[in-house]
């Protein structure tokens, strides 16, 4: 049976997008994840600290979460349509992008630059114009009666077979089942080995509860006795700078009073002068007057 079209990948553009380093574990699940249903893998971006994977397929966009505490292995996998996404929008950080889909549910992320936030923008928004040209075109189903944490897909030709068609042979549930088996022989010990190390850390960190009590206390008392030493350090500088500007303000007061001092002075100076030239002009007004009497 042949594939049905969905869209079709843009040409030049890399499988990888970013310059986070690849969460190879969540891409690996991804791909895990769509195996056997004909689809794949175009483009990827790793994002929150490297702890999400978001994958571009043929029909939809996969996410891989490997720090979700719900779910059993702390990998969770939820994919949707490029049907079922509502908006692809920024959040007024020019570094990030969010994805609402359907059911009200909506993933953001923050990437080191925003020119690969606005091209992946576009990337998204031409492949769903793709897929809805197309017709909605289906590789697989989300099962939703799967809680977010344990979502599964299954391949169209995985579907229940109408009324009249052969049943899926042996050989195709055998490798089913052997896949299965491939994939637990993974997360098992993963899951168990997570136990031990957890175990482990609890053992040896009996005392965290004191430790942590002590380290925050002795935190506090550092931070206050910095606070002391800068509030100290900023009065001794208050008083300085008070005691500067309250000598400037005398000497400038002093050279003042000096300067009106020395006006009077210069003034009464002035003054003198100016009574010695009339008494002059009097007495030899008075001395001609008794000549000119003599005269007469």
């Amino acid at each position: 049976m042949t594939s049905p079209h969905t869209i079709t990948p843009i040409t030049g553009v890399p499988h990888k997008l970013g310059s986070e380093d690849t969460n190879q574990e969540g891409l690996d699940a991804i791909t895990r994840y769509i195996e056997g249903t004909g689809d794949y893998v175009i483009h990827h971006t790793t994002f929150d600290f490297g702890g999400k994977v978001l994958a571009l397929t043929l029909q939809g966009i996969v996410l891989a979460d490997s720090l979700d505490p719900e779910a059993d292995d702390g990998l969770s996998i939820s994919a949707c349509t490029y049907e079922n996404l509502r908006s692809v929008a920024g959040t007024g950080h020019e570094r990030e992008i969010r994805l609402v889909f359907e059911d009200g549910d909506e993933v953001t992320w923050r990437m080191r630059d925003n020119r690969t936030v606005t091209r992946l923008k576009d990337i998204i928004l031409q492949y769903q114009q793709q897929f809805l040209n197309n017709g909605n075109p289906r590789l697989w189903e989300v099962n939703d009666e799967d809680t977010p944490a344990e979502s599964s897909i299954s391949s169209q030709s995985d579907q229940r077979p109408e009324e009249g068609d052969d049943p899926p042979p042996i050989a195709e549930r055998v490798r089913f089942w052997q896949e299965q088996d491939k994939i637990n022989q993974v997360l098992i010990p993963r899951v168990i080995r997570q136990n031990e190390l957890l175990t482990k850390h609890i053992a040896e960190h009996g005392d965290l509860p004191q430790l942590l009590g002590r380290v925050i206390s002795e935190a506090l008392t550092e931070q206050a006795a910095q606070y002391e030493t800068a509030l100290e350090k900023a009065s001794t500088e208050m008083s300085t700078a008070y005691n500067e500007a309250l000598t400037k303000a005398k000497e400038q007061q002093e050279q003042d009073y000096k300067k009106a001092v020395d006006r009077v002075q210069e003034q009464a100076r002035k003054f003198r002068k100016l009574l010695i030239v009339i008494t002059s002009c009097a007495v030899a007004a008075a001395v001609i007057a008794v000549v000119i009497a003599i005269l007469a």
